[in-house]
């Protein structure tokens, strides 16, 4: 799957989840990098499909256990953990697959929350 067939199919579920002005999501042309972005937290997938993932978040929690950066990674992505769930299932995990290919705990936190 493209980085525009994954657009297709993300974009009217995160609609119908953050509503039409909640997010941005666009494909940079130059590096072909998906980037989904909402006023608390980006995800990126760059060089999709083989590139890694990572999820910026712009006040990062001070977790001090796994449980603890999960439940905070949730309340954060709140209403587009659905859609971005689907949209792992829908291209046979290449996104939780993405986020795992680095060592950062908050993306690979993002990676174990879109398999449950």
């Amino acid at each position: 799957m493209d980085a525009d067939e994954l657009i297709d199919q993300l974009e009217p579920a995160l609609i119908a989840a953050l509503g039409d002005g909640g997010f941005d999501l666009e494909r940079d042309e130059e590096s072909g990098a998906i980037e989904l972005a909402t006023d608390d937290w980006t995800l990126v997938l760059e060089a999709w499909p083989d590139g890694i993932g990572f999820l910026a978040i712009d006040d990062e929690p001070t977790a001090t256990s796994e449980a603890e950066l999960l439940n905070a990674i949730t309340d954060l992505i709140g209403k587009a953990i659905a859609p971005l769930r689907a949209a792992d299932q829908y291209t046979d995990g290449a996104i939780g697959t993405a986020l795992t290919r680095t060592s950062d705990p908050i993306s690979n936190t993002l990676a174990k929350l879109l398999k449950n």
